[in-house]
Order: C-alpha cells, then sequence, then structure tokens
C-alpha cells in the first residue's frame, strides 16, 4: 500500500539493524568464542572496520552515480590491484593467463579514459514556421545568390 520508498542508504540501515539481533544471540551463545566478547580488537581492527565501511559507501556511490561501461571497468580495475597486491603481499598466485588479463583490463580503462571521439551532437529539432513543420539547424549561413 503506502509503503514509502526507501533510497539505498535507508535500505543498507534496515538490513544492518535487522541482521543485530542474529549476530547478538551466536555472539552470546558462543560466549564470544576463546577471547570474550568484544576481545580481540586493536587499532587494527578498528582500523580494517572503518576502510571496510568506507569500501561499502564508495561501492554504493559508483553504483548510485556511474554508468555500467564504468563500473564494470571500476570492478575489474579492482580485482587487478587485489590480485597484484594479493601476489606480492601475500605470495599468491600470478601466471601467463592472469598477466594476459590484467594487461587486457589496463588496457581498456585507458581507451574508455582517454576516447578522443566527440561527444555526439544531438539531432535537429522540429519547429513550428510559415510553411508547417520545418527543421531547425544552427548557425546556418544565409545563401546570398549573385
Amino acid at each position: 500500500g503506502n509503503a514509502p520508498l526507501l533510497g539505498i542508504f535507508e535500505r543498507n540501515v534496515q538490513l544492518a539493524v535487522h541482521s543485530l539481533p542474529f549476530y547478538m544471540v551466536m555472539i552470546v551463545y558462543n560466549g564470544g568464542g576463546s577471547v570474550g566478547v568484544l576481545g580481540g580488537w586493536n587499532m587494527y581492527g578498528v582500523l580494517l572496520s572503518f576502510l571496510g565501511g568506507g569500501g561499502g559507501i564508495l561501492v554504493a556511490l559508483s553504483v548510485k552515480h556511474a554508468d555500467s561501461v564504468l563500473k564494470t571497468l571500476a570492478t575489474s580495475g579492482s580485482i587487478v590491484v587485489a590480485t597484484l597486491l594479493g601476489h606480492y603481499l601475500l605470495g599468491g598466485p600470478l601466471n601467463a593467463v592472469m598477466l594476459v588479463g590484467i594487461a587486457v583490463v589496463i588496457l581498456a580503462i585507458f581507451l574508455y579514459s582517454f576516447d578522443p571521439t566527440p561527444a555526439a551532437s544531438p539531432p535537429p529539432t522540429k519547429t513550428a514556421g510559415r510553411g508547417g513543420d520545418v527543421e531547425a539547424v544552427p548557425f546556418i549561413e544565409k545563401r546570398v545568390d549573385s
């Protein structure tokens, strides 16, 4: 009926609030695990929690404001960065097929970002003239017959 339409922020808050009781039951049931309730938190844990929240906000903003091609390129670029960081920092795999994929993604991002093709001009509009509908074409020089 008359349910209000919720934006993405309101919907995310609603989902988070509804998940809290389930997590609280699990925490109390398990007694907080081997470290106790809220045990094991330090400055790095708090920092990573805020980074995760910030990443979620960036994803929500990109979903809201970017077009589908840009979203695909952003997702592909993030996979490339995660793959490279995983290889250099954690010793993850990096083979020839992955390098070819990374090169294709970087090339696609470069070509999309630096496309020299001018934007298409809008089609001419119709205006009502003395003889009926006349196409309005801007900047036409008046022809003078001599």
